[in-house]
């Protein structure tokens, strides 16, 4: 059975919802049967040391603690090779979250993924969007129409279909 790797790919910023629905898929997961989680393999920028020491070194309740603590040490510049790597060498799906949750922030990293997936249309991507995709200024854009390849409300609807699309 082949390994099913979606990667998570939606905004992040100090919000904790940036980071709770990618920690929901992967508590979702592990209550899924043994013989299931052994052929997963969940790419979670947000679960790993990097980012959990920035969380918990921010201060909440000034938002711009986030990003002083992410670019502190100049490591984010870490984050574009990173990403392209999860992109284009460890995953073989996205959950791409279309919210955007923190306004006064733009997700240009999650839209250079999402290019990144257009050159790979066999991979699939599944968007999540709490409204309609059809309306939404982003969602609608003729990029994003090209490389997303259905939408659904909710990100644990998203890793369930691309549940279903592995084979057994």
């Amino acid at each position: 059975m082949k390994i099913l790797k979606p990667y998570l790919i939606g905004q992040m910023t100090i919000d904790p919802i940036t980071y709770q629905w990618r920690e929901d898929i992967v508590e979702y997961a592990r209550t899924l049967p043994r013989e299931v989680q052994a052929h997963l393999d969940i790419i979670n920028p947000c679960g790993n040391k990097f980012s959990t020491k920035i969380m918990n070194e921010t201060d909440k309740s000034n938002p711009e603690n986030f990003a002083i603590n992410v670019n502190k040490y100049g490591q984010s510049r870490l984050f574009p090779a990173v990403d392209k790597s999860y992109v284009k060498e460890d995953s073989n799906c996205a959950i791409f979250n279309a919210n955007h949750y923190t306004k006064d922030i733009p997700f240009i990293g999650t839209i250079f993924e999402l290019a990144w997936y257009h050159d790979q249309p066999w991979k699939p991507v599944v968007g999540v969007l709490e409204g309609d995709p059809a309306e939404d200024f982003l969602c609608k854009h003729p990029f994003v129409v090209d490389t997303v390849h259905t939408w659904v409300k909710d990100p644990i609807e998203a890793f369930n279909l691309l549940l279903s699309l592995r084979r057994v």
